[in-house]
């Protein structure tokens, strides 16, 4: 198929694409990368945060960017 132009599209799609946050209830890329910048699961046991690595749901998102800020 040729290129296809729009003129707009939904806002911060292009967020979710390129971090891969188009699966629900998993961990986007970015999200990921700064956790594994600050000492992967080390630092998550350390934060006090007893989250799967792979999920983040609406529920705990808070307290894992929350705990991200902290460092």
């Amino acid at each position: 198929d040729p290129v296809q132009r729009f003129a707009s599209v939904e806002e911060g799609l292009y967020d979710k694409v390129l971090n891969r946050c188009v699966e629900d209830g998993k961990l986007c890329m970015h999200h990921m990368m700064a956790i594994d910048a600050r000492g992967g699961e080390a630092f998550v046991r350390s934060a006090g945060l007893n989250l799967p690595q792979d999920v983040c749901t609406l529920q705990d998102a808070s307290q894992v960017m929350a705990a991200l800020e902290l460092r």
